[in-house]
């Protein structure tokens, strides 16, 4: 009776084993990974509708940040701005990208504009101070696009871009860093994700 009770117990385990492993391959299969250690990035929506028009001219304002933040990563907020704008330019797909918008536009014109709202770039040293839980760069970044002729919110959006790799001491005091220039990126790329096509 002992031997049976086993026995039983240990084909139990076995179908338990084999349920965990299927689960596991299928997860693989659906492409669902495990977070990275790299640079990640997020937005609040997982889906955003198109803007209702196509806009030729993008115009992406100064970045806001508050003071407190312009005095630690001086750079930051213009290094976000350049990004977004070598972003957009990269696609070839706009009469004009710029920082400001002509004095008269022939084509509509979309202002993007945004705030940083918090960040943090750690250096190595304080990394190496942290011990073995250092805390990570980030940006968090609040997005507006704005028509421009009716000053109208066409779109919202919260995004944020985190780097497990320690900045230099050099560009976490300018704030000039590989991760302000991702987040530029990032926001450039979803500008051009949500412009319907022509």
């Amino acid at each position: 009776m002992l031997w049976g009770t086993k026995k039983l117990a240990v084909t139990l385990a076995g179908l338990i084993g084999l349920l965990v492993l299927s689960a596991c391959v299928t997860r693989q299969e659906e492409g669902i990974q495990l977070p990275e250690t790299r640079t990640q990035t997020k937005s609040t929506r997982q889906e955003q509708a198109l803007l209702p028009k196509r806009y030729q001219i993008i115009v992406v304002e100064p970045v806001a940040i508050p003071v407190g933040m312009v005095k630690k990563y001086p750079l930051a907020a213009r290094t976000c701005q350049s990004s977004t704008i070598a972003a957009l330019r990269a696609k070839k797909a706009f009469e004009l990208v710029h920082h400001t918008a002509p004095a008269k536009a022939a084509s509509p014109v979309l202002l993007v504009r945004c705030q940083i709202t918090d960040m943090r770039l750690t250096s190595r040293n304080s990394r190496l101070w942290a011990g073995s839980s250092p805390n990570s760069s980030y940006i968090n970044m609040d997005v507006q696009l704005v028509d421009g002729a009716s000053q109208k919110i066409l779109q919202e959006k919260q995004l944020s871009t985190i780097s497990a790799t320690p900045a230099s001491p050099k560009s976490a005091r300018g704030g000039d860093s590989e991760i302000t220039k991702a987040m530029g990126a990032l926001l450039g790329e979803y500008v051009f994700s949500i412009m319907p096509p022509s």
